[in-house]
């Protein structure tokens, strides 16, 4: 995410709407005022950070999140808003994922949960992780974490503690 906010002269906290502005019309690159998925994919092949480790489908996931009308373009205002959430959440994402390999164990979820003290049973601590990990490959990828801290099913209530505690931890 930052090497984005990079290649448009800028970093997180500088004059935040001008650098995506900036940052949206460098990936127009037909300069018809929308991103298509291909300026999107070439864009997020140059992000750096977790997306490094996104496969093909992931990144087109990604483009699908980000596609709030599903019509194969997104506007100034979605990306815009693609950009907050997504630096917000790979922010937690990076937190989460203690050893930096790109995916969430079971080991570092109940880590996690552990220091912040959610007083969950073992239970409930598995079923929150096989409710994220939706391939059921056993770890939690980027897309899948993203997902479910984007309100995919919470019974436990978990999501709403976990973003408050890692919000704490990056401030």
């Amino acid at each position: 995410m930052q090497g984005l906010l990079r290649r448009a002269g800028g970093e997180a906290g500088a004059d935040g709407d001008e650098v995506l502005r900036k940052l949206f019309f460098q990936l127009d690159a037909d300069e018809d005022g929308l991103i298509n998925e291909a300026e999107f994919l070439e864009a997020v092949g140059q992000c750096g950070s977790a997306f490094d480790k996104l496969n093909a489908e992931e990144q087109k996931q990604i483009f699908k999140i980000a596609d709030t009308k599903g019509n194969g373009m997104i506007n100034l205002e979605d990306f815009a808003q693609w950009i907050g959430v997504t630096k917000e959440n790979l922010s937690y994402f990076q937190l989460v994922d203690s050893d930096s390999d790109g995916h969430i164990t079971e080991d570092e979820w109940r880590s996690v949960i552990d220091k912040m003290q959610l007083d969950l049973t073992e239970e409930a601590i598995v079923k929150t992780f096989n409710r994220a990990d939706l391939n059921n490959d056993g770890q939690m990828s980027f897309i899948e974490f993203f997902k479910y801290m984007n309100g995919i099913t919470d019974k436990e209530g978990v999501l709403k503690r976990m973003k408050s505690w890692i919000g704490q931890k990056l401030r």
